[in-house]
């Protein structure tokens, strides 16, 4: 072991204040290395969670698009804007299924798994009913449509 007595209280002030600074800078680094490890992690989690937020954001819109048309071509009887109003539907579908697709692989939770199932299952669950009220109202039988 080495006999501290030997050296000067300058010598032994010195190499001690050279520990503490070798120790701080290594807690320094570590340190830095795991904010940018958190903060990498963090961009990951709001990039995904912002995707998943706009994909569901127009999931709704297109949703709300398809109700919107359906009600117009229950409330029109032009030939001209009920075949707008159908391609426009059919528009809005289209970025449904878009959007859902790429939530569902997106999606890695059960329980928003589980919400994306509830939210298909609902979806076909209304155009099975719309398309039986368009079905109706295409024969010229609103009173069938209105019960549908």
């Amino acid at each position: 072991m080495i006999d501290m007595k030997q050296y000067s209280i300058k010598t032994r002030l010195q190499g001690g204040l050279g520990i503490i600074i070798a120790f701080m800078v290594i807690l320094i680094i570590i340190g830095t290395l795991s904010l940018q490890n958190i903060n990498s992690k963090l961009e990951s989690i709001i990039s995904i969670n912002n995707a998943k937020i706009l994909l569901a954001q127009a999931v709704q819109t297109s949703v709300s698009e398809i109700d919107k048309h359906f009600l117009t071509l229950n409330l029109v009887a032009d030939e001209t804007t009920t075949a707008e109003r159908k391609q426009a539907m059919e528009s809005a579908a289209a970025a449904y299924l878009s959007s859902m697709e790429k939530l569902k692989k997106l999606e890695t939770s059960t329980q928003g798994k589980g919400l994306i199932a509830d939210i298909e299952s609902n979806y076909t669950i209304a155009q099975t009913n719309r398309e039986k009220v368009l079905e109706f109202f295409g024969k010229g039988d609103e009173s069938q449509a209105k019960n549908a």
